[in-house]
């Protein structure tokens, strides 16, 4: 099937998706930043985030949801794709 076919995404099979992403906790967005070796102001530079999100992150004041949590999880698996990503705007 093809990607561009939208019958998959049928109000029944969005209705029974079970597949739920965690959210990350002030341990995970802090344990993946220090893994790339950066300081709060240089992750947020590179992932085009604010300092202060990232810190509200991190000190459990707010958690990421949606398309910040999806961000997460893109920046773990492939950061290089979301620099070269952010380099285009």
């Amino acid at each position: 099937m093809a990607a561009t076919d939208d019958s998959v995404w049928t109000d029944e099979n969005l209705a029974n998706a079970t597949h739920v992403y965690p959210v990350q906790t002030p341990e995970d967005v802090r344990d993946l930043r220090t893994r790339m070796g950066l300081s709060q102001a240089q992750f947020a530079q590179k992932f085009g985030l604010t300092l202060d999100t990232v810190q509200q992150y991190e000190q459990g004041r707010r958690r990421p949801s949606g398309p910040a949590s999806t961000l997460l999880r893109v920046i773990e698996a492939e950061p290089d794709a979301v620099v070269r990503a952010l380099k285009r705007r």
